[in-house]
């Protein structure tokens, strides 16, 4: 196996930071520990990688993507256009991706900061964070290029591009309720993600704008899946009084959502209309076809992309936040006039 920068640092027994310092003539460290780190590099035959290209300036044209620490990861449709979004526009200023999981020991052994001090990228993005991500705190206010890509963390002065799920929530409501609407019901994805907690702060918005109460019953979890949709739909269908309308804060969920209905022998839209939220390919396909909006997780993390290289080709680090709207897609699954339906349900 190659040498790596992490034996080195073993072999003499210094951090890796120290030996990056070493390798690029820091004046941070001692003159023994210079000649120590360079006599183990000298008998290894070590040779820096990605240093190669920039030694003194210590410029990589590398980019870290981080991603959460969750099963299947890669293969999520949700991060894998963001990813490719990633991956292109880095390609096209000439900088490579690494890509790493925000795992425990990640977080615990602050190697998002490791990755700069030991100048292995240089700026980093974070697709799919939490609020739960707290750690993140450590990149407010340093001179590190980290954007947050689709997501941000409340009062913490960090980077971030990402949809205005709160429009959206509140446009969905809109919608619903000048359709004739008024037992309308929410199936989110997670409360841990900014994206569902300003989708349920638009909902409440226009709730309490129109003297409506939300009832708890008409708010369940869908996990952001399929499945989570489905049985989110069941637990909705326990109700005495059933929703005249569901709006699923992703497709997926959506797609559960129908699935459960008509397994109910519950038409869509006539009985019940349902909105989902993202646009993925399969949403004008289903049966009904899928009312939704528009968010293109491919062109938002491209956008973060180019903002973070900018930030680093600019030696700037302010501080960015910029929120997209997302554009409403009315089909078959909410509108009974694109389904040449002539009656539609009516509730007082």
């Amino acid at each position: 196996m190659p040498i790596t920068i992490k034996d080195i640092a073993k072999l003499a027994n210094v951090s890796t930071a120290t030996v990056s310092f070493v390798l690029n003539n820091s004046s941070k460290v001692s003159e023994e520990t210079r000649k120590r780190v360079l006599e183990i590099i000298k008998e290894t035959g070590y040779t820096p990688n990605i240093f190669a290209r920039g030694l003194v300036s210590s410029k990589t044209n590398t980019i870290a993507v981080i991603v959460p620490f969750i099963s299947h990861v890669f293969g999520d449709r949700y991060f894998g256009e963001g990813i490719s979004g990633i991956y292109d526009t880095a390609k096209k200023y000439n900088y490579k991706i690494m890509l790493e999981q925000a795992s425990y020991e990640f977080a615990a052994t602050k190697k998002y900061l490791e990755l700069f001090k030991e100048h292995s990228i240089d700026g980093m993005l974070y697709l799919g964070s939490t609020i739960n991500d707290t750690y993140l705190i450590d990149f407010a206010g340093r001179d590190y290029p980290f954007i947050l890509v689709n997501s941000y963390l409340p009062n913490i002065d960090i980077s971030a591009v990402y949809a205005d799920n709160i429009t959206t929530g509140y446009k969905a409501m809109e919608y619903f309720y000048n359709s004739g609407h008024r037992r309308i019901a929410f199936i989110y994805g997670s409360m841990n993600v900014t994206g569902t907690i300003d989708q349920y702060v638009g909902i409440k918005k226009f709730f309490e704008e129109k003297n409506l109460t939300l009832s708890g019953h008409y708010v369940v979890s869908g996990d952001f899946t399929e499945e989570g949709g489905y049985k989110g739909t069941l637990t909705l269908l326990e109700n005495e009084n059933l929703p005249t309308a569901i709006f699923c804060g992703n497709d997926l969920m959506a797609i559960g959502c129908i699935k459960a209905l008509k397994e109910n022998k519950i038409r869509v839209p006539q009985d019940i209309a349902v909105m989902g939220c993202d646009n993925i390919k399969i949403a004008e396909y289903t049966e009904p076809k899928l009312s939704t909006f528009k968010m293109d997780i491919y062109e938002i993390a491209s956008l973060a992309c180019e903002k973070l290289i900018q930030q680093i080709e600019n030696k700037t680090n302010e501080l960015i936040k910029i929120i997209l709207p997302m554009e409403m897609i009315i089909r078959e699954s909410t509108d009974t006039k694109i389904n040449q339906i002539d009656e539609i349900s009516k509730v007082g």
